[in-house]
């Protein structure tokens, strides 16, 4: 069901786009759970070219969803789409290639490298999800410059925070309150920055009920560590009252 959610999202998202007669024929049989019908028309549409059609059956045989599971091949596939430069397939790619294998699995291997380049492509293209996975790997060190991984804090903040500014991302928004609070940026701690990124988190109509309460609970321990800071900053000679890098409360 939650393949069936992604390739129907796939397809609203595509509909700007020129689009095969494979493509509507799969479309329709889609739509109607047909499976068998629907990836036989889109394996007509990939082997022509397609990229609509490459990522979508990639991405049927990646999650083995109508489609006998077969995670080589829907790679191989979504690569062939992503080397057109579809957003979807760069994407997937990027989330695929930078998670660990899990025990059932074969045919796919973590790739950090593989999947920054493809985040990198899609981020520039305007994906809130790449944007957030390009500023997380930009932040554990999972950067490359060629073959070599390097890590930077500086690029990590900009581009969350574009993910939790320009997209308005949940995540990057709750990440960037995470970050600020803990004072792991280049700038050290922040708590208003923190509880302003918390507090976006709390009051997005995208965020879920989770994400909401974390977003809350942050904005509170946030609020809570920046009297602190203003209470310490009367006995003590910290230069700047809004960052104290030995404080480390947990919200």
């Amino acid at each position: 069901m939650k393949l069936l959610r992604t390739l129907t999202a796939a397809l609203v998202f595509t509909k700007a786009a020129a689009q095969s007669e494979a493509y509507f024929q799969a479309e329709k049989f889609l739509f109607e759970n047909r499976y068998d019908s629907a990836y036989k028309h889109l394996k007509r549409g990939a082997e022509a070219g397609d990229a609509d059609c490459q990522f979508l059956y990639g991405a049927g045989l990646l999650k083995g969803v109508g489609l006998k599971r077969d995670a080589r091949a829907g790679l191989a596939w979504m690569e062939k789409a992503a080397a057109q430069g579809h957003v979807l397939a760069l994407r997937n790619l990027a989330m695929e290639y930078s998670r660990e294998n899990e025990p059932f699995e074969t045919g796919r291997t973590r790739n950090d490298k593989r999947a920054f380049e493809c985040a990198l492509a899609a981020a520039h293209a305007g994906d809130e999800i790449a944007t957030f996975i390009l500023a997380t790997a930009y932040k554990q060190g999972r950067a490359y410059n060629g073959a070599q991984a390097f890590q930077n804090d500086s690029l990590a903040v900009e581009w969350m925070t574009r993910a939790a500014n320009v997209h308005r991302y949940p995540p990057a928004q709750l990440a960037l309150g995470d970050w600020y609070y803990r004072g792991e940026t280049r700038y050290g701690g922040n708590p208003d920055k923190a509880a302003h990124f918390y507090q976006a988190a709390a009051k997005n109509p995208r965020s879920d009920p989770d994400q909401q309460s974390e977003g809350q609970v942050g904005a509170h321990y946030a609020i809570q560590l920046k009297r602190l800071v203003v209470n310490l900053h009367h006995y003590l000679p910290f230069p700047d009252p809004s960052a104290v890098p030995l404080l480390r409360l947990s919200p």
